[in-house]
């Protein structure tokens, strides 16, 4: 339910168009917000539904254009329309690729996300269909 929310402010602050779920490897694709997401919060109450996400977001970028802070500085600059669901921490890691002798580097930052959607959950009676199924199955076995 969050991550088309998720999406569409990650798309808006790094400006790029693609979010692909999961870790930056050797030859991943560029021009793409990577997430990795390692918790998630879930309490629906009242007709909404409360998520905090946390994880880490990083890009696959060439060394020559990447300056340290890059992540941190697009955050800051972007629209607070967008920014408002974030925390960000305030490390910015950088990995070099060592396969590609330093020539793209791998920015990641450790982000929470939260958001509260609305949510209706279908209303309606329960019904013991399966569990007098079950019962009568029993009663058969017991020769009832």
């Amino acid at each position: 339910m969050f991550r088309p929310k998720l999406e569409e402010c990650l798309k808006g602050i790094f400006e790029l168009e693609k979010v692909i779920y999961g870790n930056i490897g050797e030859g991943s694709e560029q021009n793409a917000v990577y997430v990795s997401i390692d918790q998630i919060k879930t309490s629906p109450a009242d007709g909404e539904c409360y998520f905090r996400v946390r994880g880490t977001l990083g890009i696959n970028a060439e060394a020559v254009n990447y300056k340290y802070g890059y992540l941190k500085e697009r955050c800051r600059l972007a629209d607070k329309g967008l920014t408002k669901y974030f925390g960000f921490a305030s490390n910015d890691n950088n990995v070099n690729f060592s396969v590609y002798d330093d020539r793209f580097v791998k920015p990641t930052l450790d982000f929470t996300f939260r958001i509260s959607i609305p949510w209706n959950p279908p209303a309606g009676k329960m019904t013991f269909e399966k569990i007098n199924w079950v019962k009568n199955i029993i009663n058969r076995i017991k020769g009832n």
